[in-house]
C-alpha cells in the first residue's frame, strides 16, 4: 500500500513547531466475523497488512486484544476493579467471562508465527519470520475465537434480552512511534491503535438489528442468518451494537449524519429532531466538519459518561426542561464520540485535551442558549430549597465545584497524569471539569475569540492525524500576543493550587489601589471586578504576581470589589476574594444559619443546622440540634456541636468538636490533624461520663494516589470525668481518670488482599500497657475468603488490681470495657439481655461469652480469630487464646460458630457453636449467645460510597 501524503499533514507541519506528526500509509485490515448466539462467541478470520511507518526495523509487532481482558482474575481489568472495591470480575464464572482463543497465526508464506501474551494478559506479542524495514509491510493471517463477556462487569457483551454491544472485539495493532505504547484494558476507554483502514464482514443471526460507527455498505439475509459488510478509513476500531429492537433512528442533519437512541420520554420525536440539528450546526460552527459518513450516538455511550449531578436523581424527579436535559445529554456524547473518532491522542497520556475541548464545548453551549439555567433546575425555584447557595449557582458553576471537591482533600492530580493513574473521581469528573474550565479560563483571559479559533484551527488540520497536545499549545499560542506559558506550564503539568486575596485597598478621589496576594504563589493570572448593587461596572485582568503586587484602577461607582467573580478560575479558597468600599461594618461578614448543608457562600460566616436522633438505652431517644460550619466542599478549620436532651434522664447530653486540617503534601508525610473533642451521655441510669480529649494526628500515603494504602501516627490525651447520684453505690474505680493513648495504623483495606495493623500504647496514673492488633482478609481464586485476626496486648504496670473492679481497665476477650469510650455501644454497662449481645470486634474479639474467672486479662493476652466462607455470605469462625492474670494460671481459651457476614464491619451475626462452654448449641438459653454487629453511623455508611470513588 502506498503511502498518502494529505492537505491536512502539510498544515500540521506548518503549524507545529514542536510534536510528532504522522502521516503515513494507514495500516489495512480485513474481517470475516461470525456471532454465534447459542454460545455468544465470534468466529474471527482477520488479514492485517501492518504498514512500517517508522524509520526501525520491527522484529516484533504487538497487537491489543482487550476481548481477553474478562478472561481471569488477574488481568489488569480484574486488578483495576479489585481497587475499586468491585468483586465481579473476580467472582464471575468461567462461562460469564470474555476470553480469545488463538487457533492460528500465519504471515503471508503461510509459515506459522510464535506469539505469547504480554502486559495485563490482553496484549499479544507476534515474533515475525523476517525483519520488518522501514516503509514495508507485512501481511498476517490470524484465526480465533472471541467468547464474549457477560455485560454486566462493564456495559459491553451481550445481556439477557439477547443485546450485544461490540467494541474494542478484534485484534488491533498497538501504537507504535519509535517505541510500543502497550496499554492493557482497565474500563478507561483509551484504545491506543494505529490508524486503520478496516473492511468487516459481520455475520449475525436473523431477528437481531445492527447499528455500527462505520458505514454499512450493504446488509443481506440468508436462511439461517445476516451478513453485513462495514468499512471504515482512518478510524480505531469496529463498534457494533445488535438488539432484537429497533431502537435507533437516522437523523439526516446538514452538518452530518447522526444513529441514535437516546430519548426522552417526554421529548417527542420531532422535538428530539429538531434538537439534534441545533446539537451539530453548534458543533460544525465550533468544532469543525466531521470527516465520517455517519456519528453513533448511543444510549450505552451516554451511561459511560452521563451528566453528574442533580439529573441522576430517580426519573420521576425531573430537575431540569425536557429539551436542555436532552439537548445536554446528546451535546455530551456526541463531542466525546467525535473526538475519539478523529483526533488520534495518546488517548492514556493525553486525555485532558478532548476532555478539555469537550467541556470547552459543553460551558460554551450553555452561555449561548441557556445562561439563566440553574445548576438544581426547577428545584431551585421551591420553597425552603431557593435559600440555598447552591440554588443560586448557575448550572455552569459546577464545574469548579466538582473539581474542588478533590482538591478540597488533596487529591486533585495534574492534567498529565496518566489516564489509569487517576483516582475514580478525578477520572470520571473532577480532571475532566477541571480541564474544560482551563480553556474557559484561558477564553476570559485572552479573548473568547481566539481560544474558539484555535480549537477549530487545530481540530481543522490534525483530525484524522497522529497529534499531540504540544501541536495544540503551537496553535494557541500563535492566536494572542499574551504569555499564555502559565497555562500548559502550571495549570495543566501540576496540581498546584490558585489561591488570590484581596489584602488592602486604598481610596483616593478617582482611583483604587489594590494590594493583591498570591497565597500559594501558583503564577496565573486573576481576574478582579468591581461591584454595583451586584452588578458588574468593571473588571481587569492582572498577572505576574508571585507573591504580593499592588495595583492601581480607576474609581467608578464601585461598592465592592471581588475576585474572580465569574468563576472562571478554579480557586482553592473565595471566602477571601472580596472587599467591600463601604466601610468597616460594612465588610464585615454576616451570620447565616441554613438547613442541612449548603455550598460555599464567601460573603456570609455560615451556620449550619440540622435536627439529630441518637439512642442508648440510659439516655433513651435523645433528639438534638447539630450546629456545624462544614460546607459540601472541605475546609481546614471545622466545628461540629450537638446538644440533645435525654427525656429518659431529663437531662442534655451531647458532643462537640473543634478540629483543623493541615495538608503537608501530596505524598508521603501529607496530613496533620488537630482537634479538641468533647462528648457527655449517661454510661447507666442517673450515671453520667464526660469525656474531653485533645488529639494530634499524621497521616502518610504513598505516590499513587489510588492506592488503598495509609498510614497514621496519632497522638491524644483522654479525661474521663464520672458521676452518680447520691442514692447509687459508689464507683468500684476511681471516677475520673486520664490516659495518654499513642498508636501508629498501617491500613490496607483491598478487596482481595486486606490488611491493616496497629501498634498502640497506653499510659495513665496506675497503669501502662502496650498492644498489637493485625486483620488479614484474602479472597482466593477459587472465590473462598479466609479472614484472619491477631491481638496482643501485655501490662507494663498495673496497679488496678487493688480496684474493687479491678478488670475495668483489663484487656477484654468477649466484651471490651470500653474505659475510654470508643465504642459505638447501645448498652455500655449491660450484663444481660439484647444489648449486652453487641459485639465489638477489639481486643480478644471471641464471641461466645467466657467463664468470667477468664473472661478478662490484667497482666497479657493472646488471641487468633478466624473465619472463611462456606457459600457467599456464611462463614464458619474458630477463635484461640490465651488468658494470663497475674499470679493465677494462664488459661488456653477458645471457641467456634457460624458467621453471617451480611456486610462486614457493618452488620453482622454470629452463632456460637462449641467452646469452652461446651456445645453451645445444646444449652438453655442460646438465643442468649448470639453476638451480632451493627453500625448505625451516617458517616461510617458513606464510606462504603466514598472508598469507590476517592
Amino acid at each position: 500500500m502506498r503511502a498518502k501524503f494529505p492537505i491536512s499533514c502539510l498544515f500540521g507541519i506548518i503549524f507545529s513547531l514542536f510534536g510528532y506528526s504522522v502521516c503515513n500509509a494507514q495500516h489495512n485490515n480485513i474481517l470475516t466475523a461470525t456471532l454465534d448466539d447459542d454460545s455468544n462467541a465470534i468466529a474471527v478470520q482477520q488479514e492485517f497488512i501492518y504498514e512500517n511507518n517508522s524509520d526501525v526495523i520491527l522484529n516484533v509487532l504487538y497487537f491489543n486484544d482487550w476481548a481477553h481482558a474478562y478472561s481471569n482474575k488477574n488481568t489488569g481489568l480484574a486488578k483495576r476493579f479489585a481497587e475499586e472495591f468491585k468483586r465481579s470480575l473476580h467472582l464471575a464464572k468461567q462461562n460469564e467471562r470474555g476470553y480469545t482463543t488463538i487457533l492460528s497465526a500465519v504471515d503471508d508464506n503461510y509459515r506459522g508465527l510464535n506469539w505469547k501474551r504480554t502486559t495485563g494478559d490482553d496484549i499479544i506479542r507476534i515474533e515475525l519470520n523476517t525483519p520488518l524495514r522501514p516503509g514495508e509491510s507485512a501481511k498476517l493471517f490470524l484465526t480465533y475465537s472471541v467468547k464474549l463477556p457477560e455485560n454486566k462487569f462493564t456495559p459491553y457483551g451481550y445481556d439477557n434480552k439477547n443485546n450485544y454491544y461490540l467494541k474494542d472485539w478484534y485484534l488491533t495493532p498497538a501504537y507504535f512511534d519509535g517505541s510500543w505504547h502497550l496499554y492493557s484494558n482497565k474500563n478507561l476507554e483509551d484504545l491506543y491503535t494505529g490508524v486503520t483502514s478496516t473492511t468487516v464482514n459481520f455475520t449475525y443471526p436473523r431477528g437481531l438489528n445492527l447499528v455500527s460507527n462505520f458505514q454499512v455498505l450493504g446488509n443481506s439475509q440468508f436462511s439461517n442468518g445476516q451478513l453485513a459488510q462495514l468499512t471504515a478509513t482512518q478510524q480505531k476500531n469496529c463498534e457494533l451494537i445488535l438488539t432484537p429492537e429497533k431502537k435507533f433512528m437516522t437523523h439526516v442533519t446538514p452538518e452530518m449524519t447522526i444513529i441514535t437512541d437516546i430519548e426522552s420520554a417526554k421529548y417527542s420525536e420531532i422535538a428530539r429532531g429538531i434538537s439534534i440539528n441545533r446539537v451539530t450546526k453548534f458543533i460544525k460552527d465550533n468544532l469543525g466538519d466531521y470527516p465520517h459518513s455517519q456519528l453513533l450516538v448511543s444510549t450505552i455511550d451516554y451511561n459511560k459518561n452521563p451528566l453528574y449531578g442533580i439529573n441522576q436523581l430517580p426519573s420521576f424527579i425531573r430537575p431540569y426542561e425536557e429539551q436542555f436535559q436532552y439537548e445536554m445529554k446528546f451535546l455530551k456524547t456526541a463531542l466525546i464520540n467525535i473526538l475519539e473518532e478523529t483526533l488520534f491522542l495518546d488517548p492514556r497520556k493525553e486525555q485532558w485535551l478532548s476532555d478539555a475541548i469537550a467541556n470547552y464545548l459543553m460551558i460554551a453551549y450553555v452561555d449561548e442558549y441557556y445562561p439563566d439555567q440553574k445548576l438544581l433546575g426547577k428545584l431551585s425555584k421551591i420553597w425552603g430549597v431557593r435559600s440555598f447557595n447552591l440554588a443560586k449557582m448557575d448550572f455552569n458553576e459546577q464545574y469548579p465545584f466538582l473539581y474542588m471537591l478533590t482538591s478540597r482533600r488533596n487529591l486533585d492530580q495534574p492534567l498529565l497524569t496518566s489516564n489509569d493513574s487517576l483516582i475514580k473521581f478525578n477520572q470520571k469528573i473532577a480532571n475532566k471539569y477541571k480541564a474544560g474550565l482551563g480553556l474557559s479560563y484561558l477564553a476570559s483571559y485572552v479573548g473568547k475569540d481566539k481560544v474558539d479559533k484555535g480549537i477549530k484551527t487545530f481540530y481543522k488540520h490534525y483530525k484524522l492525524s497522529q497529534v499531540k497536545t504540544l501541536d495544540f499549545e503551537s496553535i494557541l499560542k500563535r492566536m494572542t500576543n499574551k504569555n499564555i506559558d502559565w497555562f500548559f506550564q502550571d495549570y495543566v503539568s501540576t496540581d498546584r493550587k490558585i489561591d488570590f486575596k484581596i489584602k488592602k485597598v486604598e481610596k483616593t478621589e478617582d482611583s483604587l489601589y489594590v494590594t493583591l496576594k498570591n497565597k500559594k504563589g501558583t503564577n496565573v493570572p486573576i481576574s478582579l471586578f468591581g461591584l454595583k448593587n451586584d452588578s458588574v461596572v468593571s473588571k481587569y485582568w492582572f498577572s505576574d504576581i508571585e507573591t504580593i503586587k499592588r495595583v492601581v484602577i480607576p474609581r467608578h461607582e464601585e461598592e465592592r470589589l471581588v475576585l474572580n467573580y465569574d468563576q472562571k478560575i478554579p480557586e482553592f479558597n473565595q471566602r477571601d476574594n472580596w472587599k467591600s468600599l463601604g466601610g468597616f461594618l460594612s465588610g464585615n461578614k454576616k451570620l447565616k444559619f441554613t438547613f442541612f448543608r449548603d455550598s460555599e457562600n464567601p460573603y456570609y460566616n455560615q451556620v449550619f443546622y440540622v435536627p439529630i436522633l441518637n439512642f442508648n438505652i440510659y439516655d433513651g431517644w435523645t433528639p438534638g440540634l447539630r450546629l456545624y460550619n462544614k460546607t459540601f466542599l472541605e475546609r481546614p478549620f471545622v466545628y461540629d456541636f450537638a446538644p440533645a436532651y435525654s427525656f429518659r434522664e431529663k437531662s442534655l447530653v451531647g458532643s462537640g468538636r473543634f478540629s483543623y486540617r493541615k495538608y503537608l503534601s501530596k505524598t508521603g508525610l501529607y496530613v496533620a490533624n488537630y482537634s479538641l473533642g468533647g462528648s457527655t451521655y449517661h454510661f447507666q441510669e442517673n450515671s453520667r461520663y464526660t469525656k474531653i480529649t485533645p488529639s494530634l494526628s499524621f497521616g502518610w500515603r504513598p505516590e499513587n494516589l489510588r492506592s488503598n494504602k495509609k498510614e497514621f501516627l496519632s497522638f491524644r490525651y483522654v479525661n474521663v470525668l464520672r458521676n452518680k447520684a447520691d442514692n447509687l453505690a459508689d464507683f468500684e474505680t476511681p471516677p475520673d481518670y486520664s490516659v495518654l493513648n499513642a498508636r501508629y495504623t498501617n491500613h490496607n483495606p483491598g478487596i482481595i488482599n486486606y490488611l491493616s495493623w496497629f501498634a498502640d500504647a497506653q499510659h495513665a496514673k496506675d497503669f501502662s500497657k502496650v498492644a498489637f492488633e493485625l486483620e488479614y482478609r484474602q479472597l482466593f481464586e477459587n472465590n473462598r475468603q479466609f479472614n484472619l485476626r491477631f491481638f496482643a496486648g501485655k501490662f507494663l504496670r498495673n496497679k488496678t488490681t487493688d480496684y474493687r473492679n479491678p478488670n475495668f481497665f483489663s484487656f477484654a476477650l468477649d466484651r471490651p470495657t470500653d474505659y475510654l469510650f470508643d465504642y459505638g455501644y447501645l448498652g455500655r454497662s449491660e450484663d444481660s439481655g439484647l444489648y449486652s449481645q453487641q459485639i465489638i470486634i477489639a481486643e480478644g474479639g471471641f464471641k461466645s461469652f467466657m467463664p468470667e474467672q477468664f473472661r478478662f486479662a490484667n497482666d497479657w493476652m493472646a488471641t487468633v480469630n478466624t473465619s472463611v466462607n462456606l457459600w457467599r455470605w456464611i462463614e464458619v469462625y474458630g477463635d484461640m487464646g490465651y488468658v494470663k492474670n497475674k499470679e493465677v494460671s494462664g488459661k488456653f481459651v477458645y471457641d467456634s460458630g457460624v458467621r453471617l457476614n451480611l456486610l462486614t464491619d457493618y452488620f453482622e451475626l454470629y452463632f456460637p457453636v462449641y467452646s469452652n462452654n461446651g456445645w453451645e448449641v445444646s444449652q438453655p438459653n442460646y438465643g442468649e449467645k448470639i453476638r451480632f454487629i451493627v453500625t448505625v453511623s451516617p458517616k461510617t455508611l458513606i464510606g462504603l460510597f466514598n472508598r469507590k470513588w476517592f
